[in-house]
């Protein structure tokens, strides 16, 4: 998936684009789709953790609960750290 395909086509989410965040470019890419996300989720069904000190709960959480590797790309493991702390309890 090209850069210019992404910023074209607002319309992937930031599950789709995780996969394309390789730099600082692709990485604000997907953050403005995380935030556009947030901002129309209608529920804990979209998005768990809403509120900040939720969310940095959660990320915090996930860290030390996680046993999978840092991705070796710090772009894509913040990308995946952002994404995971919407939903983890």
């Amino acid at each position: 998936m090209k850069e210019a395909n992404i910023a074209a086509d607002r319309t992937y989410g930031p599950d789709t684009l995780i996969a394309s965040v390789h730099d600082k470019e692709t990485f604000l890419l997907f953050l403005d789709a995380l935030r556009s996300e947030l901002r129309a989720a209608k529920g804990e069904d979209d998005w768990l953790n809403v509120r900040l000190d939720d969310y940095l709960e959660a990320m915090g959480g996930w860290i030390s609960d996680s046993r999978d590797p840092a991705d070796a790309n710090p772009w894509k493991h913040a990308a995946r750290l952002l994404l995971i702390a919407r939903i983890y309890e």
